[in-house]
């Protein structure tokens, strides 16, 4: 039987999936204003070289994190998102959001 949520509440530990459906998305050379991926399950998540105006990616579990090349202008949230591997580009000094994360910026 197929779980049933609620939309706009957090998961319990029990609701992630042990392995995400999402297996890998790329997403390159596009002009995004706004990228909201909160809540999002994937085992490869690659922003390549995108001009992107605010990214959220909160509330995540994320086996792998690419973010390369990208322009962005105003902030990124990773707010308790839960990465295994990450490699983030840097970003401005107080752009991104980190609190419950595991990720690490250079």
């Amino acid at each position: 039987m197929p779980r049933r949520l609620l939309p706009g509440r957090p998961l319990k530990a029990s609701e992630w999936r042990s392995t995400p459906r999402t297996k890998k998305a790329v997403i390159k050379n596009c002009t995004l204003p706004i990228v909201d991926a909160s809540w999002l399950e994937s085992q490869h998540l690659r922003l390549e070289g995108n001009q992107i105006g605010s990214l959220n990616l909160s509330d995540s579990r994320i086996w792998q994190l690419e973010l390369s090349g990208n322009t962005i202008a105003r902030s990124v949230a990773f707010t308790n998102t839960q990465v295994k591997v990450s490699k983030v580009q840097t970003l401005a000094k107080g752009q991104a959001k980190l609190d419950g994360s595991n990720i690490k910026l250079n």
